[in-house]
C-alpha cells in the first residue's frame, strides 16, 4: 500500500470515528468531482468494511470517548448509551476505558437486506421525487430501502395502478430537469482547463481535451434521449414547403382505356397533319409544273 492510500484511510477511519457517515467521510478525504453520487456511496461503503479499516476506526473511537460535542450520535454507539443503565437506578455508566470493546470485523460480507414489494405512499413519493429531478429509475432503485426496478415498472405499466399516472408526469418533469441540466454541463468550464508542467519547469494551463470531450458526450446523450422520449418538445423540426401534384387516377376515371384513347386521338392527329404537309407539297410541284408548260 502507498503511502498516500494509508494516508486517505486513516482520513477516512478519523472522519468516520468523528461521526461522519460513510459517503461524507469518502468525500471528504477524496476527489470525488467528477463521481456519481451512486459510485461515492459504494466506494464509502467498501472502504468502510475493510478489516484495517474498521479496526482503527474502533480504536479511534475508544480513545475519542467523551470528546464528541453534544448532539453527535456516533455510529454504533447508540446501542451502548441504549444499553447502559439509567440514570434513574443511580449508577454511573461505564468509563471509556472499561466500555465493550468492538466486536472483530467478520470476513464475510452482510447480507443484503430485502427490497420492500408492497407498494406504500412513502416510497411512492421519495421515487416520484427524485425522477421529477432528472434520476435515472435504475439508479434510485439501487438505494437502500428501496424497492427493485421491475417492481417499480410493473406498478408504472397497470393503467388502474394509482402509481402509473403520477409516475407517467413524473418522467416528463424529469426530462425537463435533464434539459436544464445540459444548460449546467455546457456552461460549467471548471475542469475545462489543467496546469502543466513542461519539460523546462514551466507551468502551462492548457485545455484538458478529455474533460471537453466528456462533457460532449454527455450533452449528447441527454439531447437524444430528450428527442426521442419528447419529440414534439425537444425533436428537431423540419419545415418544408413542397407543392405535389396528385396524380393519383380517380375512380370515376376510365383508366387505362382513357389513356389508350387519348395515344390514338394524338396519332390521328399526328398523320392527319402529316397528310396535309403532303397535299400541300404536291399542289405546289403541281402549280410550279404548269407555269413551267406555259
Amino acid at each position: 500500500m502507498s503511502a498516500l492510500a494509508a494516508k486517505k484511510k486513516e482520513a477516512f477511519a478519523q472522519a468516520v470515528a468523528a461521526g461522519a457517515t460513510f459517503v461524507d467521510a469518502y468525500k471528504q478525504t477524496r476527489d470525488c468531482s467528477k463521481m456519481q453520487p451512486s459510485t461515492i456511496r459504494s466506494n464509502g461503503k467498501k472502504l468502510a468494511r475493510e478489516p484495517a479499516v474498521v479496526a482503527r476506526i474502533a480504536v479511534l473511537r475508544e480513545s475519542k470517548e467523551g470528546e464528541f460535542p453534544r448532539g453527535i450520535v456516533r455510529a454504533g454507539a447508540r446501542e451502548e448509551r441504549e444499553s447502559s443503565v439509567s440514570p434513574a437506578s443511580g449508577e454511573a455508566p461505564p468509563r471509556p476505558h472499561e466500555a465493550t470493546k468492538p466486536e472483530e470485523p467478520s470476513s464475510q460480507e452482510p447480507k443484503p437486506r430485502g427490497r420492500p414489494t408492497v407498494y406504500a405512499e412513502d416510497l411512492a413519493t421519495v421515487i416520484l421525487a427524485r425522477l421529477s429531478a432528472g434520476d435515472p429509475l435504475r439508479t434510485i432503485c439501487r438505494a437502500d430501502g428501496m424497492p427493485d426496478e421491475s417492481t417499480v415498472r410493473a406498478w408504472a405499466l397497470d393503467p388502474e395502478h394509482p402509481f402509473a399516472p403520477r409516475y407517467a408526469r413524473a418522467r416528463e418533469m424529469g426530462f425537463f430537469s435533464m434539459a436544464d441540466e445540459i444548460l449546467e454541463i455546457a456552461d460549467d468550464s471548471r475542469n475545462d482547463w489543467v496546469d502543466r508542467i513542461t519539460k523546462s519547469g514551466d507551468v502551462v494551463r492548457v485545455a484538458d481535451e478529455e474533460a471537453i470531450a466528456r462533457s460532449r458526450v454527455r450533452i449528447a446523450a441527454r439531447q437524444w434521449l430528450l428527442a426521442k422520449a419528447l419529440p414534439q418538445t425537444f425533436g428537431e423540426r423540419l419545415e418544408q414547403n413542397l407543392k405535389v401534384e396528385d396524380i393519383t387516377p380517380r375512380p370515376q376515371d376510365p383508366g387505362r382505356e382513357a389513356m389508350r384513347a387519348a395515344i390514338k386521338r394524338v396519332r390521328g392527329a399526328a398523320a392527319n397533319f402529316e397528310a396535309m404537309r403532303a397535299a400541300e407539297a404536291a399542289a405546289r410541284v403541281e402549280k410550279t409544273n404548269g407555269s413551267g408548260g406555259h
